[in-house]
Protein backbone atom coordinates (compact mmCIF):
# COMPACT_ATOMS: atom_id res chain seq x y z
CA UNK A 1 0.00 0.00 0.00
CA UNK A 2 2.86 2.54 1.05
CA UNK A 3 4.82 1.33 -2.74
CA UNK A 4 1.29 2.51 -4.63
CA UNK A 5 0.75 5.88 -2.50
CA UNK A 6 4.59 6.56 -3.28
CA UNK A 7 4.19 5.94 -6.23
CA UNK A 8 1.12 7.77 -7.04
CA UNK A 9 2.63 10.73 -5.57
CA UNK A 10 5.56 10.68 -7.88
CA UNK A 11 3.40 9.72 -10.68
CA UNK A 12 0.81 13.24 -10.36
CA UNK A 13 4.51 15.50 -9.97
CA UNK A 14 5.66 13.90 -13.38
CA UNK A 15 2.33 15.24 -14.89
CA UNK A 16 1.29 17.85 -12.99
CA UNK A 17 3.98 19.30 -10.71
CA UNK A 18 6.23 22.97 -12.01
CA UNK A 19 8.57 21.00 -13.78
CA UNK A 20 6.09 18.18 -15.02
CA UNK A 21 5.22 16.88 -18.61
CA UNK A 22 2.60 19.80 -18.78
CA UNK A 23 4.64 22.25 -17.59
CA UNK A 24 6.98 21.52 -20.21
CA UNK A 25 4.36 21.58 -22.64
CA UNK A 26 3.10 24.90 -21.86
CA UNK A 27 6.81 26.18 -21.94
CA UNK A 28 7.19 24.76 -25.35
CA UNK A 29 4.24 26.35 -26.61
CA UNK A 30 5.37 29.83 -25.04
CA UNK A 31 8.76 29.58 -26.46
CA UNK A 32 6.84 28.51 -30.26
CA UNK A 33 5.28 32.13 -29.77
CA UNK A 34 8.07 33.99 -29.05
CA UNK A 35 10.04 32.57 -31.69
CA UNK A 36 7.29 33.63 -33.93
CA UNK A 37 6.77 36.94 -32.70
CA UNK A 38 10.75 37.67 -32.87
CA UNK A 39 10.95 36.58 -36.33
CA UNK A 40 7.89 39.26 -37.47
CA UNK A 41 10.16 41.76 -35.05
CA UNK A 42 13.15 40.94 -36.86
CA UNK A 43 11.07 41.49 -40.04
CA UNK A 44 9.91 44.51 -39.38
CA UNK A 45 13.45 46.08 -38.44
CA UNK A 46 14.65 44.88 -41.85
CA UNK A 47 12.05 46.99 -43.37
CA UNK A 48 12.29 49.95 -41.12
CA UNK A 49 16.47 49.72 -41.82
CA UNK A 50 16.25 49.79 -45.32
CA UNK A 51 13.47 52.53 -45.47
CA UNK A 52 15.80 54.51 -43.00
CA UNK A 53 18.71 53.66 -46.03
CA UNK A 54 16.64 55.00 -48.71
CA UNK A 55 16.57 58.46 -46.79
CA UNK A 56 20.03 58.23 -45.81
CA UNK A 57 21.39 61.67 -47.16
CA UNK A 58 24.65 59.58 -49.25
CA UNK A 59 22.16 57.87 -50.96
CA UNK A 60 19.08 59.35 -51.01
CA UNK A 61 16.10 57.83 -53.14
CA UNK A 62 14.49 60.34 -54.91
CA UNK A 63 11.25 57.92 -54.72
CA UNK A 64 11.32 57.71 -51.13
CA UNK A 65 12.14 61.57 -50.70
CA UNK A 66 8.35 62.30 -52.75
CA UNK A 67 7.14 59.54 -50.60
CA UNK A 68 7.99 60.91 -47.05
CA UNK A 69 7.38 65.02 -48.22
CA UNK A 70 4.03 64.06 -49.60
CA UNK A 71 2.86 61.91 -46.34
CA UNK A 72 4.66 65.15 -43.93
CA UNK A 73 4.09 68.14 -46.04
CA UNK A 74 0.51 67.04 -47.24
CA UNK A 75 1.62 67.73 -51.17
CA UNK A 76 -0.32 66.17 -54.54
CA UNK A 77 -0.09 66.98 -57.99
CA UNK A 78 -3.06 68.68 -59.50
CA UNK A 79 -3.86 65.72 -61.45
CA UNK A 80 -4.23 63.27 -59.02
CA UNK A 81 -7.39 61.96 -56.76
CA UNK A 82 -6.77 61.56 -52.96
CA UNK A 83 -8.40 58.27 -51.35
CA UNK A 84 -8.40 58.47 -47.60
CA UNK A 85 -8.56 55.59 -45.39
Amino acid sequence: LMAIGVFGYFSYHIIEGNHGIRAWWKLDTQLSQAHKKLEILHKTRDSLEQRVQLLNPSSLCPDMLEERSREVLGYIHPNEIVILH
